[in-house]
């Protein structure tokens, strides 16, 4: 999203209810408040400009129809004065507050995937729940990766390859590993990895997260696991030959001791790919 506005946007903003705006976003994106489970697909967020808002919306539109949300930016810059206020009164404090930290900083993060304050505020949310009861962290990191994937497969061109996003995602599974919690490694090629590469290319973070996720989650992996995600590759790179990254993901795989280690008794099944 652009960060310069035009003067009838800046006006816009003054004159509207950017304590309305915060509410409504939060109703919508915040799983204790929303009727819509976030256990069903991801959230996909589309931010619009004036240019973009249907005819009958004023400029301060909020909708979700199932799981696509569309926010206009006005609303969303709206909501980010305030969100940042919520933050920075309570960052520092108990875990008492940690509803309104969370909250906060999931309107920070849409409007700026590269804040790395609201990112480290969310990872000491999590902490904070370690020393409690094992299903309850795993819920909080559940809930956790529901939003942060949202972002990273949406419509939004500075999410899907933030460094920033790419790394929390990357430190909640490492929590995930630390606690022996299995993992779909095929499923998250599948529905993140791929996708964030569909909506940005030449995704090089979100296919270097894959060389990591190959590498050091193989718990419950085995031959066919592997090959079939050699397979899948090879059918994007054929979709997207110009996508250098893709390609390069798919030479890693080809040459990787982790993935030769598993499939070398499967020999004549990869020379078929």
């Amino acid at each position: 999203m652009s960060r310069a506005l035009d003067e009838d946007a800046a006006a816009s903003i003054k004159a509207g209810d950017s304590q309305k705006a915060y509410d409504d976003i939060v109703k919508v994106i915040d799983p204790d408040t929303d009727s819509y489970s976030f256990t069903h697909q991801l959230m996909d967020f589309e931010l619009l400009g004036k240019g973009q808002i249907p005819p009958g919306f004023g400029f301060n539109m909020i909708v979700r129809v199932e799981n696509s949300i569309a926010i206009s930016k006005i609303s969303l810059i709206q909501a980010f004065v305030v969100a940042r206020q919520v933050f920075f009164k309570f960052k520092d404090l108990s875990s008492d507050h940690s509803h309104e930290i969370r909250n906060s900083t999931s309107i920070i993060l849409l409007t700026d995937p590269e804040h790395l304050t609201a990112c480290n505020a969310r990872k000491r949310l999590i902490q904070q729940i370690r020393a409690s009861s094992k299903p309850q962290l795993e819920e909080a990191l559940r809930r956790e990766l529901y939003f942060i994937d949202s972002l990273l497969t949406s419509h939004l061109n500075r999410h899907t390859k933030s460094p920033t996003l790419w790394s929390h995602r990357k430190w909640l599974l490492e929590v995930r590993q630390s606690m022996h919690i299995p993992h779909d490694v095929l499923g998250d090629f599948a529905s993140i990895v791929m996708v964030a590469a569909e909506r940005h290319p030449r995704n090089y973070y979100a296919w270097t997260h894959m060389r990591w996720l190959v590498e050091s989650v193989s718990d419950g992996l085995d031959a066919s696991t592997y090959l079939s995600m050699i397979d899948n590759v090879k059918k994007w790179c054929l979709r997207h030959p110009g996508d250098t990254s893709g390609w390069s993901f798919l030479l890693f795989c080809l040459s990787s001791k982790t993935i030769f280690e598993h499939v070398k008794s499967s020999g004549p099944k990869v020379l078929d790919l």
